[in-house]
């Protein structure tokens, strides 16, 4: 049967627990829970690493800023194949990477018609930055928002009001939160949203109201 684990965890997981069977009839809890969370940090860290490649090899291919970033820095895409290789490859900043090219040039195939809506940063740095946002980051949003809630509101059976409070303007957590909560609606969370933004007397109007 095929692992759904990366092949190294497996090795290592299987190992691991041989070794810690082998060297004793009975295995404390704490010897138990020790094994477990090693086996687990080393999937998680298995499962970014591929995340990163993979994203790596489609920016590479895809996005004509990047492709520009690496001739640039003299690394050739194809041969980065590992999280070893991974390391060798320059980190992207505003300064080195963002600020360096045109916008349609860090999308995606060039393609603005992707976006579902346009945010922008804070601009705490000193100057904003546009962030197009397709339909993946928004169900990626969603997913992540969609844990939270349930562990704390259990919107899948609760009727839940989400009063946002971020500013609503260009700035990305109010719209963040917007479009990821429709996306869940959408899904069957019982979630209905309101934006006051951040208007004091407005939040507390709702909260008298609706609340």
């Amino acid at each position: 049967m095929r692992s759904i684990f990366p092949k190294s965890l497996s090795a290592c997981s299987i190992n691991s627990i041989t070794d810690c069977l082998g060297n004793s009839l009975f295995i404390s809890p704490d010897a138990v829970t020790t094994l477990c969370k090693s086996i687990f940090i080393e999937f998680i860290i298995n499962c970014l690493s591929l995340i990163a490649l993979k994203t790596f090899k489609v920016a590479s291919t895809s996005v004509t800023a990047y492709r520009d970033f690496l001739k640039k820095h003299k690394i050739n895409s194809e041969k980065i194949n590992s999280a070893a290789d991974f390391s060798s490859v320059p980190i992207i900043t505003k300064e080195n990477y963002l600020k360096q090219y045109p916008i349609k040039d860090l999308l995606l195939d060039g393609n603005t018609l992707d976006a579902r809506v346009i945010s922008m940063s804070s601009g705490s740095s000193g100057q904003p930055f546009f962030w197009f946002r397709g339909n993946q980051s928004i169900v990626e949003s969603g997913a992540l928002l969609s844990e939270i809630y349930q562990h704390s509101f259990k919107v899948r059976d609760k009727e839940t009001l989400c009063i946002i409070a971020f500013a609503m303007g260009t700035w990305i957590a109010g719209t963040y939160i917007l479009t990821a909560n429709n996306y869940l609606a959408d899904q069957q969370y019982k979630v209905v949203s309101i934006t006051p933004g951040i208007n004091v007397a407005e939040i507390i109007k709702i909260l008298d109201k609706i609340g």
